[in-house]
């Protein structure tokens, strides 16, 4: 999906997260929007499985590089909108931040439990953005850019759109996402 690019004033952001299907293996996706939370370019990659060999080699790294390294900046070089900022929902895709030179930021939803409560104030975001990894620099920018995108949406609502993106792509099974998964046969990430 790709839309006419937004006027160079018109900061756009990219939203990058990864899904793991057991059958199918890991899927990225990243959806990016405009100012105003709407839709100007989509990609996911093909399924990859790591081999037993990775596994092993990798350990505990294993899915910072594939969530970051592999999939991440592939998504984000296919780009053809370069966003000012990308947002991600993962540990492991935050990572990300030391792959590019575009910030990273990591969006913290409110726990659902939260959500909808008496005692939480409705007008509060239902996610909140860390900016730890950013320079002092890019702080303020990336502040603004968030709050201008805050107007429209809400910072963790795109990951649901991709999460439903991917899955609509027969990518991956119809079951829920499953946290961790072992693979035996690996798969190459489509260019």
């Amino acid at each position: 999906m790709s839309q006419t690019p937004p006027k160079s004033s018109e900061p756009v952001c990219g939203f990058l997260t990864v899904l793991e299907d057991p059958a199918a293996g890991m899927v990225g996706g990243l959806l990016v929007l405009d100012h105003r939370g709407r839709p100007l370019e989509f990609h996911c990659t093909t399924p990859i499985v790591p081999s037993r060999a990775e596994e092993i080699l990798y350990g505990p790294t294993l899915r910072p590089h594939f969530y970051s390294e592999r999939l991440g900046v592939a998504l984000l070089a296919k780009a053809s909108v370069k966003p000012a900022l990308v947002v991600v929902n993962q540990m492991d895709c935050w990572q990300l931040a030391d792959e590019t030179n575009v910030p990273v930021v990591l969006v913290d939803p409110r726990p659902k439990s939260t959500q909808g409560s008496p005692s939480i104030d409705d007008s509060a975001p239902a996610s909140e953005a860390c900016l730890d990894r950013l320079s002092p620099d890019a702080r303020p920018v990336v502040e603004e850019m968030l709050a201008t995108l805050e107007r429209y949406i809400d910072l963790a609502e795109p990951f649901e759109r991709i999460e439903e993106a991917i899955r609509e792509t027969g990518l991956l099974s119809t079951e829920e996402e499953v946290p961790a998964a072992e693979f035996e046969e690996p798969y190459d990430l489509a260019a």
